[in-house]
């Protein structure tokens, strides 16, 4: 079967293709959504740094 060798090489590039295509798919995807979501996590983490602080740090001292 000569066909049969050069037919998987052809589905493995594919195959490679289509891994790489769904690849930059997911990193634009979390590039895109820390760009949307960024100034809000910052800030979420600012005020849970905050509250850790007043919460278990000044009670200490």
């Amino acid at each position: 079967m000569p066909g049969a060798g050069a037919e998987d090489g052809r589905e493995a590039g594919t195959s490679l293709v289509e891994y790489a295509l769904l690849l930059a798919l997911i990193a634009l995807v979390a590039f895109l959504s820390l760009r949307f979501f960024g100034g809000a996590r910052d800030n979420s983490i600012s005020r849970s740094g905050s509250a850790l602080f007043t919460g278990l740090v000044l009670p200490l001292l």
